[in-house]
């Protein structure tokens, strides 16, 4: 049985999936930069 994503942990994957459709590079990076300190935030809080 899987747990359910915190909302951290949601918010980062929205951030992925709306990346995926993305074709400018410098969107893309800072997409993943979001993503990443998204993740950091959840760990620190």
């Amino acid at each position: 049985m899987s747990e359910e994503p915190d909302d951290f942990e949601q918010a980062a994957r929205i951030v992925e999936a709306f990346s995926e459709g993305e074709t400018d590079e410098r969107v893309i990076d800072l997409l993943a930069q979001i993503a990443i300190a998204i993740r950091e935030r959840a760990i620190n809080d």
